[in-house]
């Protein structure tokens, strides 16, 4: 089992090779700065890009449970207002995401399978509400996560840290992929 400290180091390198500002929970070995909360249970990592920041909840894939465990937390942070700071200053989380050690290759879990095509399919991704593939578990994983969303009223958007080998199978760019309000739809950080 891969420790978690060594998954966010992963995904802090990969994050920052495409120029995102990446800042830890917790001092850490690899010199990453750390944000400070107003609660002591909070998320992994916070990303930013132009000020824009996302809350990122990083599990280890291995098991299952583990990463199906950070539904409830990112549900639990989205749904109360706890204040993050960076270097002293109060920042505002847009979104609230979920990342593993695959985030890079496009998926979740442990092992995933490329979604069928359907006309549904290429009309949403026509519209920029997902990315031109979709990994079946991962999709399922992630649009429970949005049921979760809108059973809790949450304002906040919520989803999943991939990649856009999605759209793109020459391209690990940052995919954030999340729902707010009523609209889903990804950016791409390159």
């Amino acid at each position: 089992m891969v420790n978690e400290v060594l998954i966010k180091n992963l995904l802090s390198k990969w994050l920052e090779h495409f120029k995102v500002a990446v800042w830890w929970d917790q001092k850490n070995i690899y010199n990453y700065s750390v944000f400070k909360s107003s609660i002591w249970e909070k998320p992994d990592l916070i990303i930013g890009r132009n000020n824009r920041f996302f809350a990122i909840e990083v599990k280890n894939a291995s098991t299952d449970s583990n990463y199906l465990d950070s539904f409830t937390q990112i549900i639990n942070y989205a749904q109360r207002p706890y204040v993050y700071s960076i270097q002293g200053r109060h920042i505002n989380i847009f979104g609230f995401l979920i990342a593993t050690e695959n985030s890079i290759k496009g998926y979740l879990p442990n092992e995933d399978k490329i979604a069928p095509p359907s006309e549904g399919r290429k009309w949403a991704a026509m519209h920029r509400q997902i990315p031109i593939n979709e990994y079946r578990i991962t999709k399922m994983n992630i649009r429970e996560l949005w049921r979760m969303q809108k059973e809790n009223n949450i304002d906040a958007a919520v989803g999943g840290l991939l990649s856009n080998i999605l759209n793109d199978q020459n391209s690990i760019a940052p995919l954030l992929f999340y729902k707010k309000g009523k609209k889903q739809t990804y950016e791409v950080w390159t």
